[in-house]
């Protein structure tokens, strides 16, 4: 028979929590049993605690769930019958002793194969200035506790204040490497026996505890959207976005196993509390992150690509309605003292191609003609000039103020323009027409009409 002792944690969240101080009066010597949790939604491997009532106390502690398991295994049981052996009331837990007939050679909780064989061809994030000093303070770690034997104080004092920071740090990465490695760290504190590192065995169990966890998932979710949505790491993918299929990348997020990228999609707070459970391989894991923020980078850029489409196309049917509406409030005015020359002449600059535009001033010509405001057509086309000699100027300057190096394109009518952004300038015009400014100013090839009405304004067009 060989004797097991395992960890009891988190008596205050179950049934004991509300009268613990009575639990711990009657604990030790009393009965307790373990029972795998197999439905549990953090992790699949987890294994409750009864205690002598029937009721639900808590888990067996992360770092004892590998013993625990291979006592399981070893003795063939679906359970595991014993007592309680020890109390800690100051980290809310108790020691739980059973005896088995064996225990089991090996045992793989989290089935890290499955991970391991998942494929994916898509781009890699580089590694970030937090996960290169981790692996630095690794090896560190390590090498430092090989000449524990030897250290000064001042070694001692170095090696406290490192592992506290490894320990902080080491919340962001969300690997089972990571969860490993922390787990060797503890127990082998654990096994010199040194009463200074209490404190930092405590700190490292709470690390990889599921109390631990859950108190620094929301901090990590807010780092890793921090990494994902930066700058750097969106223009890093988007400037290999031609190199790789998205689509087909998407479809390998999708295959990732224990369907955490839907998970991802839904709600991201439960992806982190998840993957803590997980044992997801390093180097899986970062080319699981790199997928995720190069079909997200990808998708977001789309977005904004077909929202400035569907913005311009709006803006051209409302710059349409105004010159409609300029038109139908000019045909109502015709019989009035003054027209809102200025008005109509906008409206039609707005409309989004050159040949709405002539259209647009044919019909303003023709409406006119034969009226009392017959010469007002000319004015109409002159204050059309006028406006598209003012934005060329604005073009030209903006050009000048960045220092292009491309040729600026000729004094041309102007082929979009839309309200507020940068104005495109044609270049393939007809004949030129003198406005009141000097300059000339091209009507679109083949726009000019064979005759326009011979009104005397006309004529003298």
């Amino acid at each position: 028979m060989q004797t097991c002792n395992l960890h009891i944690v988190a008596l205050p969240y179950y049934e004991v929590g509300e009268n613990l101080s009575a639990f711990y009066a009657e604990a030790l010597g009393r009965g307790m049993t373990l029972r795998p949790d197999p439905t549990n939604g953090h992790d699949v491997n987890a294994i409750r605690a009864y205690d002598w009532q029937g009721r639900h106390v808590g888990f067996v502690a992360g770092h004892d769930l590998e013993r625990a398991w291979k006592a399981l295994r070893g003795s063939g049981r679906r359970s595991l019958r014993g007592h309680i052996v020890e109390k800690t009331e100051e980290h809310k837990c108790v020691v739980f002793e059973c005896q088995v007939e064996a225990m089991a050679d090996d045992v793989d909780l989290y089935h890290s194969a499955a991970f391991l064989s998942w494929t994916y061809s898509g781009p890699q994030l580089k590694p970030t200035d937090e996960m290169v000093k981790l692996e630095f303070m690794q090896e560190e770690l390590t090498e430092r506790l090989d000449e524990y034997e030897r250290w000064s104080p001042t070694e001692r004092d170095d090696f406290m204040l490192l592992a506290k920071r490894f320990c902080e740090l080491s919340k962001l990465d969300l690997s089972g490497d990571m969860d490993a490695y922390r787990r060797r760290l503890y127990l082998r504190l654990l096994a010199l026996k040194d009463k200074g590192f209490r404190e930092l065995t405590e700190d490292l169990r709470m690390a990889f505890g599921r109390t631990g966890r859950e108190s620094h998932g929301g901090r990590v979710l807010d780092y890793w959207m921090g990494v994902l949505k930066s700058i750097d790491t969106v223009r890093q993918l988007l400037e290999q976005r031609h190199e790789y299929d998205a689509g087909q990348v998407r479809r390998q997020l999708e295959a990732f196993p224990e369907g955490m990228y839907q998970v991802w999609l839904e709600n991201r707070e439960r992806f982190v509390s998840r993957l803590l459970y997980l044992h997801v391989p390093r180097t899986v894991l970062w080319q699981f992150a790199s997928g995720i923020a190069f079909c997200e980078a990808v998708s977001s850029l789309e977005k904004s690509s077909h929202e400035r489409q569907e913005s311009h196309r709006h803006q051209q049917l409302r710059d349409t309605d105004e010159y409609k509406t300029a038109l139908a409030e000019m045909k109502s005015g015709l019989g009035k003292s003054h027209l809102r020359l200025d008005t109509i002449a906008d409206c039609i600059l707005r409309l989004p191609t050159v040949d709405l535009q002539y259209k647009a001033f044919q019909q303003v010509n023709t409406l006119l003609t034969g009226t009392s405001w017959s010469t007002k057509a000319e004015e109409v086309l002159n204050k059309m000039f006028c406006k598209v000699k003012e934005q060329q100027d604005r073009q030209q300057e903006m050009e000048a103020n960045m220092k292009k190096a491309a040729a600026r394109p000729s004094v041309t009518m102007n082929v979009e323009l839309i309200r507020g952004n940068k104005t495109d300038i044609g270049t393939n015009y007809g004949p030129n027409i003198d406005n009141h400014d000097g300059g000339t100013v091209g009507l679109p090839s083949g726009a000019v009409p064979d005759s326009l009405p011979q009104s005397d304004g006309d004529k003298e067009q």
